[in-house]
């Protein structure tokens, strides 16, 4: 169950390149939300974390999620994967003039900043405030009642396209318009999910390689220090299969998940049963000729993106990976050759088997950021950018997060 108290049930969704997760949540009678229902459905015009077809991308929201009978949730969490996300460092301050710093102040410099633009085609989807300073200095404690000359504070803000957000939004409004949209990243909500308090706070790399694309993202006390995602992912292996084997979409990612290995041991002969009563033989030795180049690729992308990012690069020797992909047997081993650190494979632990695999370690880390209150400014960010309850967030932030 999640412990909070709510007047309403709960929508949880995880928009991926293959398919769509759903989590239903009912209130009890005790006013806490439990899982009601898990489902999922095949994705259509999504490629690469990107729409490709508005048609099939809408009829696919509406199917999987507006029209499930267990849908009945005026509140939805949703799962975003701008491959053109942008992580900017920003910085603002006021003049206090000799006054003692109130939460005003704090609501001022918080406007200042998500007011601050970066193109008029993105706009902020996460704030993350990092440290204050007073008259220039960093502290790390509580700045209200401290008289000084100028308060200032950091931030980390990450910004999504605009065309894309919407286009998700309208998908949802698309039969109920009034619901509440909140937006999480996918990479965040996946690290969120697979890294420990420790990790996150000695310093850690959470990189998740799903169908469509690779989310990385690296936490330093507890904050976030790097976030990329890549348009390349476990799809790509699969058409390379079915390029070389000659079979179908279904067909190839079946061959691989079932016969795929990153451990080759010998040449065997495997009988594919095709459609129409048809059957293929296929040498474990092509197979496994076509799959091994392809996670090279992908493992090298993953270590040269981190070694680019100084943070990334020193904490390089803790790096969980996560997503449907890692799941192909000897993943481990040879991931930890490539990378060139001992790595760990991470799934989500609930209390619901269905959701304890790799592929689900977005949903798992949206529940987790919904169900954990100094998580939940992550989710207010950008219910601050469209003036939602801003002075009630804000404050909940001072009291929950700046010790």
């Amino acid at each position: 169950m999640l412990n909070i108290g709510l007047k309403d049930n709960l929508c949880v969704v995880d928009i991926g390149t293959n398919k769509i997760i759903t989590i239903n949540y009912k209130i009890s009678e005790n006013g806490l939300l439990k899982i009601h229902s898990i489902n999922h459905k095949k994705s259509e015009g999504i490629e690469r974390s990107f729409i490709s077809s508005k048609s099939k991308f809408f009829q696919t929201i509406k199917k999987s999620v507006l029209e499930d009978k267990n849908f009945k949730s005026s509140h939805l969490i949703s799962s975003i994967s701008d491959t053109k996300l942008y992580m900017k460092k920003n910085y603002e301050d006021l003049k206090i003039r000799g006054f003692k710093i109130n939460k005003k102040d704090i609501r001022r410099i918080f406007i200042k900043n998500l007011k601050e633009p970066l193109s008029k085609d993105r706009t902020i989807l996460h704030s993350f405030p990092k440290k204050f300073y007073i008259d220039g200095k960093s502290i790390n404690h509580n700045p209200l009642g401290i008289e000084c000359e100028k308060l200032g504070l950091g931030f980390t803000n990450l910004y999504v396209r605009n065309h894309y957000k919407d286009l998700i939004e309208k998908a949802f409004l698309q039969l109920r318009k009034k619901i509440k949209i909140d937006f999480v990243d996918s990479g965040l909500a996946s690290g969120i999910s697979c890294l420990t308090n420790t990790e996150k706070s000695n310093g850690a790399t959470a990189v998740d390689i799903g169908a469509g694309s690779i989310k990385i993202v690296t936490f330093l006390n507890n904050n976030i220090e790097f976030l990329k995602n890549i348009p390349l992912g476990g799809n790509d292996v699969t058409n390379d299969i079915k390029k070389i084997v000659n079979l179908d979409n279904d067909e190839a990612e079946f061959f691989k998940i079932i016969h795929g290995t990153l451990n080759f041991e010998n040449f065997e002969k495997i009988e594919l049963n095709l459609e129409k009563k048809k059957k293929k033989i296929v040498s474990s030795g092509l197979l496994h000729g076509i799959i091994k180049p392809r996670y090279e690729e992908i493992l090298e992308i993953i270590r040269d993106t981190l070694e680019e990012n100084l943070i990334s690069s020193s904490k390089m020797q803790n790096v969980v990976f996560t997503g449907g992909a890692v799941s192909i047997r000897g993943f481990q081993s040879f991931a930890s050759n490539i990378i060139n650190r001992k790595i760990r494979i991470s799934s989500p632990k609930t209390n619901y088997n269905k959701i304890n695999k790799p592929e689900f370690s977005t949903i798992d880390g949206l529940i987790k950021i919904h169900n954990d209150s100094s998580l939940k400014r992550i989710i207010s960010a950008n219910s601050w950018n469209q003036q939602i309850s801003f002075i009630e967030r804000i404050e909940n932030w001072i009291t929950e997060s700046i010790n």
